[in-house]
């Protein structure tokens, strides 16, 4: 997060040992992938670092940017035809901008992303509702998943309530995951007697390994992509999005809720086929908690996830692997 006067760049942070080629690099990579507004943005952050680089100028021409003393204001998004597009101001001090999906983040969240944070934490806790509660987000539940009998995955269920609301409301075909074995053991001491359907599972959130391709119909992720975004390792995020993909059947909902907005573009990845429908909390009839940028996500998993899945995954944890590296460079 290398400081540029007193703005801070989010992703490529203009260092001298970026070249103007790396910038060039990383505009086609995003123009690649489809992700316009990201390949706008990166010649943006490029040509702050290399205001003189005639690479970079060209690319810009070709574009649609006009050049401007000290600055660079893009007026088009790249490929022909889509809405103009105007990339956002540099973020506040310490705050780190979203770009092609990228999660913004406090620097002080990042033990959201640490197992060891969540364990101590849950140790020292009997319950935490993380955003909302079930009865302010009954109804969108409703939508996602009409048939009571249907196999939900609660995806990082830490010491939440919501899947012991959730069965005495009649979902009782409930598999509760979390990295943490803590929350595992709390939960299943809390519920297996009263509760005996649920399952619970200590699970990487970015593998799934135990569990079969399509054997869900719903997955609810309430503040899960959150903590994992909050790590800073773009590979964790697409992986993660591959592991709900891969277990959730055709048709199947992906009911994402988070308090960061920006989150919503991690849905767009080229490696997933969702239609997604966004839903302010704020506006949901029993929400009175919610704030007016908290999300939720009503995901509904597309007959084309499976091939763009299997065809797009290996391409974009290269280039992820590559985008962590460059990060890592950032001091």
């Amino acid at each position: 997060k290398a400081s540029v006067g007193s703005s801070r760049f989010p992703i490529l942070a203009p260092m001298a040992c970026m070249g103007d080629q790396y910038y060039a690099t990383a505009h086609a990579e995003f123009k690649a992938m489809g992700c316009a507004g990201a390949a706008v943005q990166v010649l943006q952050e490029g040509l702050a670092a290399h205001p003189s680089s005639d690479l970079l100028r060209k690319l810009v021409g070709v574009a649609g940017f006009a050049v401007m003393p000290g600055a660079v204001e893009a007026v088009a998004a790249i490929e022909p035809g889509q809405p103009r597009v105007t990339p956002p101001a540099a973020p506040p001090e310490g705050r780190r901008l979203p770009i092609a999906g990228l999660e913004a983040s406090h620097s002080s969240d990042h033990a959201f992303g640490d197992k060891s944070y969540w364990d101590n934490r849950f140790s020292a806790e009997e319950t935490d509702e993380w955003i909302s509660d079930y009865s302010e987000l009954r109804d969108l539940i409703a939508r996602a998943c009409p048939n009571k009998a249907s196999r939900i995955l609660n995806l990082g269920c830490g010491i939440s309530r919501i899947c012991e609301k959730m069965y005495d409301d009649g979902y009782e075909n409930i598999v509760n995951v979390d990295i943490s074995p803590v929350a595992i053991d709390k939960m299943r001491g809390r519920n297996e007697q009263q509760r005996p359907r649920m399952e619970w599972h200590v699970a990487d959130a970015t593998t799934l390994s135990f569990f079969g391709d399509g054997s869900f119909d719903m997955v609810l992720d309430k503040g899960t992509l959150d903590a994992i975004s909050c790590a800073m390792q773009t590979t964790l995020v697409v992986q993660m999005l591959a592991a709900v993909s891969r277990i959730l059947k055709v048709g199947g909902s992906y009911l994402l809720v988070t308090l960061d907005p920006t989150n919503t573009d991690f849905l767009t990845m080229p490696h997933l086929a969702y239609d997604v429908e966004n839903v302010s909390l704020s506006d949901l009839p029993r929400n009175l908690r919610a704030k007016s940028n908290h999300r939720a996500c009503l995901c509904n998993k597309l007959p084309a996830a499976e091939g763009n899945l299997k065809a797009k995954l290996p391409g974009m944890l290269a280039w992820a692997t590559r985008f962590d590296q460059c990060q890592r460079l950032v001091p």
